[in-house]
């Protein structure tokens, strides 16, 4: 285990070595050149980048062809990263522009082509730009996202999503006035194109990769220099360009998002009053001190009800978390203070994965043993989408945490309803079948914590519980 032995291999040479199904290494076959290969009897590994902490989680996937780790680099910097198995370990140094691969061979026979790619950092932060958004939060509707949510609701798919899984068929008017305005530039090769890419289930990515880009002075949309990318290792709409910009101009969509503007500020107005995003920030870091931010940005479309999403930086001593969610509409049929409650988890269930992920990542083992039978802790519906026990803990974590800042900011009835309604929504709506129990741990132990004990000191007691955890056995009560 951890062994240090690296085995090299003869890329082209590859076909002839193995009888087993090969993934097709993509190389060229007049240079030849030389992959390692590791093996495995898990797919579960660990990758170490020397400027980084702790060792990063990774799933070997054999079925994507190259799996890319992105190691963000500046100019002339270079950086050692160690890939680790339960059988072997290998450590490459890589600097700016260079790749390398590796093949990792199952114990079953099958192949992973895994490849460290180096890329230029996600987001940089020059020294004005820190000044001026230092302990900020800012609420946007941000115009080029929006292009591409308009683009998205006059595709097939999203036509199609009456359930309104990508595009709010239920914002009524403006949802209406896009359809009306957009519908006949469908036939656009951009609007083909995203069809595509959201039929691949890309939308996520997409969306929070348009926040990337702006309309200039001149009304033509161009790359921000502030973020190469929000999400990935590479920018998937940098290719789109001439395309969006041609879109934007030929369906007039800038007249469109000027004249809508008064929707726009008054639902920002109503996010302002609504969600207390400063309450949130100063509860979450008083809750995991090791884990601060200097900025947030939040932004949201009307034309989006779900598949909210999150991405954090780090350059030049300044740390952002970027959400991507759905605008705050008041909730019917309750009263002021719990409809401000459960608006609030919109935007507190993102901000809290920044909190709550990196401090998972210090108790993976654990996580990865006491999660890993989905059976017991999923029952299908959106659960089914979380495809490991980290993920699966993050979101039980994630909304548990939210809950927790609710018992602490709305007196005993609100908090009630509030707490009610959503271990309901997440047990019967979303699959994650034992959140009444894991949520009900969670809070008896906050509730009967010691002075100054924190959210993120109960990792260790709520783990231990989780070890031993049966659905017979009733949680700890607050």
């Amino acid at each position: 285990m951890g062994l240090k032995t690296v085995r090299s291999i003869c890329q082209n040479c590859l076909p002839f070595l193995f009888t087993f199904p090969m993934l097709y290494l993509a190389a060229s076959c007049e240079k030849e050149r030389t992959v390692d290969r590791i093996f495995a009897n898990t797919k579960r590994a660990s990758i170490q980048v020397e400027n980084q902490k702790r060792s990063r989680g990774w799933t070997i996937a054999p079925e994507v062809n190259p799996d890319i780790f992105p190691l963000e680099m500046e100019k002339g910097e270079r950086l050692d990263v160690t890939f680790m198995t339960d059988m072997d370990t290998i450590t490459y140094n890589l600097g700016e522009g260079e790749t390398k691969d590796l093949l990792v061979i199952l114990k079953d026979g099958d192949t992973a082509y895994t490849r460290f790619q180096s890329v230029p950092p996600k987001a940089i932060f020059t020294n004005d730009y820190i000044n001026k958004n230092r302990r900020r939060s800012s609420v946007e509707v941000v115009e080029a996202q929006e292009l591409l949510q308009v683009i998205f609701a006059i595709t097939e798919t999203g036509l199609k999503d009456t359930n309104s899984l990508i595009i709010n068929h239920d914002s009524t008017d403006y949802y209406l006035d896009v359809i009306k305005e957009f519908l006949p530039h469908k036939k656009e090769p951009i609007v083909t194109i995203m069809d595509s890419l959201l039929k691949k289930r890309q939308y996520i990515r997409l969306k929070a990769n348009a926040c990337s880009f702006y309309f200039n002075e001149d009304g033509v949309l161009k790359k921000s220099k502030t973020y190469d990318r929000m999400t990935g290792s590479f920018n998937p709409l940098d290719r789109y360009l001439p395309l969006l910009n041609d879109f934007a101009v030929k369906s007039n969509f800038r007249d469109f998002y000027d004249k809508n503007r008064r929707i726009y500020d008054s639902l920002i107005t109503w996010h302002k009053t609504a969600v207390p995003t400063m309450r949130q920030w100063d509860w979450l870091e008083q809750q995991f001190p090791d884990h601060r931010y200097d900025n947030y940005w939040i932004t949201f479309s009307p034309l989006v009800k779900g598949n909210h999403s999150t991405v954090r930086f780090n350059h030049n001593g300044f740390k952002q978390a970027v959400m991507f969610t759905r605008p705050p509409y008041r909730v019917k049929g309750v009263s002021k203070e719990i409809s401000e409650g459960l608006i609030t988890r919109n935007v507190f269930t993102e901000i809290d994965h920044n909190y709550v992920n990196p401090e998972t990542d210090k108790y993976m083992k654990q996580v990865n043993e006491f999660f890993k039978d989905r059976d017991l802790w999923t029952s299908g519906k959106e659960s089914s989408g979380y495809n490991s026990p980290y993920t699966i803990f993050n979101e039980y974590m994630t909304w548990s945490v939210y809950l927790l800042f609710c018992y602490d900011q709305f007196d005993s009835e609100d908090f009630k309803l509030i707490n009610e309604r959503i271990v309901s929504y997440i047990v019967n709506r979303r699959g994650f079948s034992r959140f009444d129990d894991f949520h009900g741990t969670l809070l008896g132990l906050y509730s009967r914590r010691t002075p100054g004990t924190t959210v993120a000191d109960l990792y260790i007691p709520l783990l231990e519980w989780a070890a031993t955890y049966r659905p017979d056995v009733p949680p700890l009560v607050n």
